[in-house]
């Protein structure tokens, strides 16, 4: 599952008054102020693929490399006072 198609459920958009602009946009400032890292093979340290960023046992590995894991609405502040 991706943001863009969470974001894009009717009950989000309406819940949120999200629009497809508000969605492009927030995808385009991810895109550009984000750096993208490629794993290569299987991270599989929680039973439930679904649940991996909420793990615990994720979110220790990733910061090992120096990767943080936040809440969406931590990580759309940040966005707003950069």
């Amino acid at each position: 599952m991706n943001i863009r198609a969470v974001l894009s459920r009717p009950r989000i958009r309406d819940k949120y008054s999200i629009s497809t602009a508000d969605i492009k946009e927030l995808l385009e400032l991810v895109d550009e102020r984000s750096d993208h890292v490629f794993l290569e093979g299987d991270v599989a340290v929680c039973r439930d693929a679904d649940d991996i960023k909420h793990d615990k046992k994720v979110s220790d590995l990733l910061s090992q490399h120096k990767i943080s894991v936040t809440t969406i609405a931590k990580f759309l502040s940040i966005l707003k006072d950069t």
